[in-house]
């Protein structure tokens, strides 16, 4: 079975100066690659407490919102609609559809592309 290190246990194993320069180049290059790389509109549909619940490519902004109205009606069906006027209750139905930009990367690991 293969053994991982880890970033410490890395760096360790760097002896001298030239070797740590020489990791901090390379460190520093994947650093500025990953930020430029191009970023990417996603929607991102938030419950009540700000937590994402699902994210949707650019171009489908109509599909987020489907997906929030299928939500707000299940909280409707929990709740029932003469429970909704409870302020209380209102705060269930904080959803909202935000859009956010993505790194390259991230998006196509999330979206398996």
């Amino acid at each position: 079975m293969e053994q991982k290190l880890n970033t410490r246990e890395i760096v360790d194993l760097l002896e001298n100066i030239d070797q740590l320069g020489y990791a901090r180049e390379i460190i520093d290059k994947k650093i500025k690659d990953h930020y430029n790389q191009e970023r990417i509109l996603v929607w991102e549909v938030c419950d009540k407490g700000g937590f994402v619940t699902e994210c949707f490519k650019g171009d489908e902004y109509l599909k987020a919102v489907e997906f929030l109205v299928d939500e707000c009606k299940e909280v409707i069906k929990l709740y029932g609609k003469k429970d909704m006027k409870n302020s209380d209750n209102h705060n269930n139905m904080s959803f909202g559809i935000h859009p956010r930009y993505w790194l390259e990367s991230e998006y196509n690991e999330y979206f398996e592309l």
